[in-house]
């Protein structure tokens, strides 16, 4: 866990997902 981000690694695919509601793929 990075300040306010957490990163989820699926298969060979890495989702960064930020506290507030935001999803960067």
């Amino acid at each position: 866990k990075k300040s306010g981000y957490v990163a989820y690694s699926s298969g060979s695919k890495i989702i960064v997902y930020c506290l507030p509601n935001n999803l960067v793929l």
